[in-house]
């Protein structure tokens, strides 16, 4: 699974750099959504990687990690698809809950 996400920011991230945006800016700025609060592993993780993304890049590219979640986890899709942010995750088993009318009798 790590591998998988892994994979998919690094596409998400290649795909960004060749975006026309980089033309006029020396350094560029993807912002990834977050959900989790920043003691979560997951949270120290992003950082992690958005370091190493920043150090492999040359200073060409640098990553927002956001610390306050901006939708749940089953809005994050949302978010990179209407450009609110550049990349987000969000949970590959979430399935949201079906709202049941009452019965009528």
């Amino acid at each position: 699974m790590k591998k998988r996400f892994i994979a998919v920011v690094a596409v998400a991230a290649s795909l960004a750099v060749q975006s026309p945006r980089v033309v006029a800016a020396d350094t560029l700025k993807l912002r990834i959504a977050n959900w989790l609060p920043p003691v979560h592993h997951m949270t120290k993780t992003l950082r992690s990687w958005a370091d190493e993304l920043e150090n492999a890049s040359d200073g060409a590219l640098e990553v927002e990690v956001m610390t306050a979640p901006l939708a749940k986890p089953n809005g994050q899709y949302d978010l990179a698809k209407n450009s609110i942010v550049d990349m987000a995750y969000g949970v590959a088993a979430f399935t949201s809950q079906a709202v049941l009318a009452p019965a009528s009798r």
